[in-house]
């Protein structure tokens, strides 16, 4: 099972970028479900980077151990991560545009058994509202620091 999705975020490529590709930074900009982000590896970010997340979906709580496979700097990221019978490919794509940044959020499931395959098509609306849901919050996570940075500059004239 493969989505994926783009929109055009409010900021400059090397910022968004700076955000997709740290599960951390992620982390704290979504404290609202992710609970706690641990640094697994020496470092904290790019290739072979590991994490362990613990993160509310569905209402429970939930540890994931998360790997950065592909890391191009200020284009792509793709992690992967082994839960519930599957593996899930994350990806995160960066392209300049008018007035921002082109963001393409990908995701597959790779299950390990007919069963899962089953059980993944099933969720598939979920993760789409999940996948539209994180666009959405990387749009606000922006669009707060730039209204920030507005009154900042405000406050100081």
């Amino acid at each position: 099972m493969k989505m994926s999705m783009s929109d055009t975020i409010n900021a400059p490529l090397e910022e968004v970028f700076a955000l997709v590709s740290s599960p951390v930074a992620m982390a704290k900009a979504f404290p609202e479900s992710v609970k706690k982000m641990e640094v697994l590896s020496e470092q904290r970010q790019g290739l072979g980077s590991r994490f362990r997340e613990t993160r509310i979906l569905r209402g429970k709580e939930d540890v994931i151990e998360i790997e950065i496979i592909e890391f191009v700097p200020n284009e792509s990221v793709r992690s992967v991560a082994e839960t519930g019978g599957s593996l899930w490919y994350t990806g995160f794509g960066v392209a300049p545009t008018n007035g921002g940044t082109q963001l393409t959020i990908s995701m597959e499931a790779q299950a390990q058994s007919f069963l899962m395959r089953v059980a993944n098509f099933c969720m598939k609306p979920w993760l789409l509202k999940g996948g539209k849901e994180e666009m959405e919050g990387i749009k606000v996570h922006f669009a707060k620091a730039r209204a920030a940075q507005l009154n900042e500059v405000a406050g100081n004239n």
